[in-house]
């Protein structure tokens, strides 16, 4: 798990992944819990995670592609020292496809998560069909002040 304070590494991950081309998705895997969890886990990899499913229509608009599939994903897998390992992974029925990528800058995705000014150790397991972040070690949340000013309302109120 990487963040980084200065910019938005999901959104950059986006823009990169964007202007690669995608094309011939393939299931790989199908309904196998181990081996979605070989993919979930790859090394040197970078993880999209999403909340909940997305559909492929979806997944073409934010990454501007044209994938011709009808899988939900709910992470994309993207090794960043081999060319065309690109992974699509579904949580709920421990699907995994591939997809094959031209146009592919890995070096641009290796910077941006060197750039990444905070690091932490994360497994991940499979609780009810979820990829779950297990931190490893203690994590420190940023602390953020606010101000709220309050008006009363009574105040505010037309007098007759």
């Amino acid at each position: 798990m990487i963040n980084n304070s200065k910019s938005s590494l999901p959104k950059a991950a986006v823009k990169e992944i964007s202007s690669w081309k995608l094309s011939n998705i393939t299931r790989v895997s199908r309904g196998n819990k181990e081996r979605f969890l070989d993919y979930a886990t790859l090394s040197h990899s970078l993880m999209l995670k999403y909340p909940s499913n997305i559909t492929g229509k979806i997944f073409n608009s934010i990454y501007d592609q044209n994938l011709n599939t009808n899988a939900e994903i709910s992470q994309i897998v993207v090794n960043v020292n081999k060319p065309n390992e690109f992974f699509l992974l579904n949580d709920a029925t421990y699907d995994v496809y591939q997809a094959k990528a031209s146009k592919q800058d890995l070096k641009q995705l290796r910077k941006l998560i060197k750039q990444s000014d905070s690091q932490y150790k994360v497994k991940e397991t499979i609780m009810n069909h979820n990829l779950i972040n297990d931190y490893q070690t203690a994590i420190k949340v940023p602390y953020y002040s606010f101000s709220v000013n309050k008006r009363a309302v009574a105040s505010s109120l037309p007098t007759c």
